[in-house]
């Protein structure tokens, strides 16, 4: 198998999230523009579905435009939390042992932390077919269960690397000395 590095990840934060399992809150929601209004909604459905559980919805870059909507829309659900589009991603996943996303490279690095994803179906999602046969990755329904009151949950991919450690070769650095 050939690894192609998509993306930088640092190995001692790989490490890190794999070890570390915070329950501070029960679900993660991945956000990002043009999928925040089919997010938000997942999330109240989600929400009044599980009153107990603690829900952290992450905002990204390109919604900053937007966010005094987003925390407008939120304003009577008070077991949801939003984290500002400047929070690492790292962070977020040291929080939650499971994510929700549309789609997002955030899916790879809640995989290789072993957490356990569950992806919206809608947009483009299926841009993360790759991994819909996973154990650990779940492809909501409409009902939109996800059962937040399971504390404990399998890793499933010890060892899965998809990112890899940037190391800049001679032949790209001749390219950019060019």
């Amino acid at each position: 198998v050939k690894r192609i590095v998509i993306g930088k990840y640092k190995k001692n934060i790989r490490e890190k999230l794999s070890k570390t399992i915070n329950d501070k809150y029960d679900l993660a929601i991945i956000s990002a523009n043009p999928y925040t209004n089919s997010l938000i909604e997942a999330s109240k459905i989600i929400s009044n579905k599980n009153l107990n559980a603690k829900i952290l919805f992450k905002l990204h870059p390109n919604e900053n435009s937007i966010k005094e909507d987003i925390f407008k829309s939120f304003k009577e659900y008070k077991n949801i939390n939003i984290f500002d589009s400047e929070e690492p991603i790292e962070n977020i996943l040291m929080l939650s042992p499971r994510i929700l996303v549309v789609q997002s490279t955030t899916t790879y690095n809640a995989l290789e932390s072993n957490k356990e994803i569950y992806i919206l179906p809608k947009y483009d999602y299926h841009i993360h077919e790759d991994m819909f046969k996973l154990n650990n990755v779940h492809i909501l329904d409409e009902s939109m269960s996800i059962d937040l009151s399971n504390k404990t949950y399998s890793r499933f991919l010890e060892g899965t690397i998809f990112f890899d450690d940037f190391k800049i070769s001679d032949d790209i650095k001749k390219l950019i000395e060019i």
